[in-house]
């Protein structure tokens, strides 16, 4: 006869975890959360519900950023010792299938370094802290691998797939995966806006056998602001790159006699017989700039391991 499993409340056991009370100094730690599901299962609802509750446990020292991409998150971050970065529905750019976005992964991989850059830029008001990394997704076999080291999976509904149910009841076991069935019919076919408050929590750190259980949180009025949208960020990246292109080849006439001048002052170094790296120094320029100067001329370079 097969054991009975008691369900575990891992509520707040979930909640203290992502959320410690006391800030960490002098290093950045990182948290990575997944939540899956199907749409309209709700994956926002129980992101703002914990922007909310984060927004009461730091206050003025979080900075809560919602987008919809790696990049535009990444360049929303600050200085605040806790960076609460939601991640809604990124599988565009994490996608297994297309081999993952190369960018992506590389930004989603620097995310605590880049807390660091923000806090040395702006003098080191804080020190070291939190960054927590809340990802939405619908399929978990979507995934690129590089987006699955997580520390925390919240599945909000049950796989469709034979194959997939097979995959998650040997992660969460029977029992946690008949849980997801329930809550699934619940929310698809008797359309109970309350069962969205029910999932299935998984924490890494506690291991297989003990670190699963039902997390349970109140739906709230708190709302995001408008969603931080890549699409129009890249947009504006690339308009603003064309725009310093445009100013570069329209500068006036002096800049382009100083240009001359620098030209000539690189000539004459190399007849006095100055080594590119020495004329490189002297004229604080790369020596790669003064070999392809030098060889417009059509001079040779006699000298360049000096």
């Amino acid at each position: 006869m097969k054991q009975q499993v008691k369900e575990k409340d891992f509520t707040e056991t979930f909640l203290s975890y992502i959320f410690p009370p006391k800030i960490i100094t002098g290093r950045v730690d990182i948290i990575s959360v997944s939540i899956l599901g199907t749409p309209s299962c709700g994956k926002t609802t129980l992101m703002e519900w914990l922007g909310e509750t984060a927004d009461d446990v730091y206050g003025d020292l979080v900075n809560i950023i919602y987008a919809n991409g790696f990049r535009v998150a990444a360049a929303h971050m600050d200085d605040r010792p806790v960076q609460l970065i939601f991640l809604d529905d990124v599988s565009g750019q994490a996608s297994a299938f297309k081999g993952g976005n190369a960018e992506a992964i590389q930004i989603n991989n620097t995310f605590r370094h880049k807390l660091e850059d923000c806090q040395e830029a702006n003098g080191h008001r804080y020190y070291g802290g939190l960054v927590i990394i809340v990802k939405g997704w619908q399929r978990d076999n979507d995934l690129h691998r590089a987006f699955k080291q997580d520390d925390c999976r919240i599945y909000k509904t049950a796989p469709v797939l034979s194959d997939e149910r097979d995959e998650l009841a040997k992660e969460i076991g029977e029992h946690y995966v008949k849980k997801l069935e329930e809550i699934t019919y619940k929310i698809r076919i008797m359309r109970d806006q309350k069962a969205k408050s029910d999932c299935v929590c998984v924490l890494s750190y506690i291991g297989k056998s003990a670190g699963v259980g039902v997390l349970h949180y109140e739906q709230s009025d708190y709302r995001f602001p408008r969603i931080k949208d890549e699409h129009e960020f890249v947009k504006g990246v690339e308009k603003e790159k064309k725009k310093a292109e445009k100013e570069e080849e329209t500068k006036d006439p002096p800049t382009r006699t100083r240009a001359r001048v620098c030209d000539e002052a690189v000539l004459a170094l190399h007849r006095e017989g100055r080594s590119v790296r020495e004329i490189a120094r002297l004229l604080n320029t790369t020596p790669s700039t003064v070999q392809r100067k030098v060889k417009a001329c059509e001079c040779t370079i006699t000298n360049i391991d000096g």
